[in-house]
């Protein structure tokens, strides 16, 4: 069964390489007037983390089986390695989360500031 878990942890994508969406560049938003267009919520970037988390955890556990030894250090090690994976990709989703927010929080800022055209 950890098999399994360990090499479906490959297959599973991140909330947020999912549900964000990246901001227009500079130039597009200020033609445009908005940024309604982009995710400015950081929730899929805070799933992704407890996630990343919960990975790392379980990276911890399954090495310090596999360094006690025994019969099922070799499952363990395998686990541990599926396990880091799926960390570092959870990891790479939070960051993508995280920084596209912040980009398009201050894309909106910038977009606020720039003065109102008179039509």
């Amino acid at each position: 069964m950890r098999r399994i878990l360990a090499l479906s942890v490959m297959f599973v994508s991140g909330c947020s390489f999912i549900f964000v969406d990246t901001p227009p560049s500079r130039e597009v938003a200020t033609k445009l007037g908005h940024t309604d267009n982009c995710t400015r919520s950081r929730a899929p970037a805070i799933i992704d983390t407890v996630i990343a988390v919960s990975y790392g955890l379980s990276t911890a556990n399954a090495l310090s089986a596999a360094a006690a030894g025994g019969p099922d250090a070799a499952e363990a090690t395998a686990y541990a390695v599926g396990a880091a994976l799926g960390g570092a990709l959870f990891t790479a989703a939070a960051y993508y989360g995280y920084s596209n927010a912040r980009e398009c929080e201050e894309l909106r800022d910038f977009i606020a500031l720039q003065p109102k055209e008179a039509k």
